[in-house]
């Protein structure tokens, strides 16, 4: 929406469902996107700073970079962050970015960080009437529901228009 036309989607290689359906969202969201040039890549690390490093730094040195970057867990935002500035890419100046997930010290970054948030009551809620109609019934009669989280706008998502590299030169 920030006019990004080359996303990165930064997840570890966990063969989680949930990283594998937020790849699959990915995916569906960049084939969506209102720019017919945008492209998205998908960088799988095996979670240690060392492997994010590197995957930020082959990834950086593709022909387009990504501007705009999705980073699944909370703490390696922080790690990417870091390591997008070492490499003089500054928030939301040069790249964007978004966290996947939340948690709350991410309230206490500088720049803010743009992220999805899970209402815990309300996640507790709905675990909690699962789980009740599984003592009840012995089985969930209920069709699964999607938890939606809220999106948190921050600082790292960037001005609402991006200029191209080619236009600033």
């Amino acid at each position: 929406a920030r006019g990004h036309q080359r996303l990165a989607f930064l997840n570890p290689d966990s063969g989680a469902a949930g990283d594998l359906e937020s790849e699959r969202g990915f995916k569906e969201a960049v084939a969506q996107a209102s720019l017919a040039s945008a492209e998205g890549i998908i960088i799988r690390h095996n979670g240690t700073i060392a492997d994010i490093c590197n995957k930020l730094d082959a990834s950086l040195r593709r022909r387009y970079p990504p501007t705009g970057w999705l980073v699944s867990r909370s703490t390696h935002v922080l790690t990417a962050m870091g390591h997008l500035a070492r490499r003089g890419l500054r928030l939301p100046q040069n790249v964007a970015l978004i966290s996947r997930d939340h948690d709350p010290f991410l309230a206490d970054v500088v720049p803010s960080v743009a992220r999805y948030v899970v209402s815990p009551a309300g996640m507790a809620h709905r675990i909690s009437r699962v789980v009740r109609e599984m003592i009840q019934d012995g089985v969930v009669r209920r069709a699964p529901r999607l938890i939606i989280p809220k999106f948190t706008e921050g600082e790292t998502l960037g001005p609402k228009t991006v200029r191209s590299p080619a236009a600033e030169a």
